[in-house]
């Protein structure tokens, strides 16, 4: 995903943070409808559908929720259930603020809106026609950085908290469905080293290549102070 208002141009890669919480529960089966779990019995909803479209052919069902995660998996015969809860379903972490790109005029713009855009996490590059450079994680950032981090009230940090750079002194900006922070602290808000899910990250053989292809190539742009470093 790409794009450009004239001002500035922009594009996403995926964040490989961990914004889903994944729990291992003892369960026991009670009847087609209904599974018992120490938190209390997950009893299949009617109001919540799933739809998955392929070749024009739309496929509904009901799920089984406790609270606000989902069953994902269910052995009732050997007591075993995994819940799920991602971020991207609390009600004020979706809006449509990316918008604001549209009328962002600079790179400092640009971030600004990136710790209130309401979409999946995504990391943020953009450049404006000054010349200058940036990164940011468009997505909004829960506070909490454990493991029940998308679950329950959900606190959003700070925009001055959220992870960003600017103008590195290296000149150049990358990254490659990866995730880019070496800061302890913003990696932290990213879901620390591991991902959850066993989803990990790629450990950057990509990024490594557009990184050798951007190097030798001519110009800088302006260097500014950076907020989090980045690689």
């Amino acid at each position: 995903m790409a794009g450009s208002n004239g001002h500035i141009a922009w594009g996403f890669t995926n964040s490989y943070g961990e914004w889903f919480s994944l729990r291992h529960v003892a369960c026991s089966h009670l009847d087609e409808d209904r599974i018992r779990t120490p938190e209390g019995e997950l009893t299949r909803d009617p109001h919540q559908r799933a739809h998955r479209r392929a070749r024009d052919a739309e496929e509904s069902f009901e799920i089984l929720m406790v609270g606000d995660a989902v069953l994902l998996e269910a052995d009732p015969v050997h007591a075993s259930c995994w819940l799920g809860a991602w971020l991207a379903q609390k009600p004020d972490a979706t809006n449509l603020r990316l918008m604001g790109l549209e009328r962002a005029r600079t790179v400092d713009e640009a971030l600004a809106i990136a710790p209130e855009i309401g979409i999946p996490h995504q990391n943020l590059l953009v450049g404006d026609s000054d010349g200058h450079i940036g990164w940011s994680i468009a997505g909004r950032i829960p506070r909490d950085t454990g493991a029940t981090r998308a679950q329950g009230d959900v606190r959003w940090v700070s925009a001055a908290e959220h992870p960003r750079l600017v103008d590195p002194p290296i000149g150049r900006l990358w990254t490659a469905n990866a995730r880019v922070v070496a800061d302890p602290a913003a990696e932290s808000l990213l879901g620390g080293h591991a991902a959850a899910l066993g989803a990990e990250y790629d450990l950057g053989a990509r990024a490594q290549q557009i990184r050798d292809a951007l190097l030798p190539s001519i110009g800088r742009p302006r260097c500014r102070h950076a907020a989090h470093s980045a690689r």
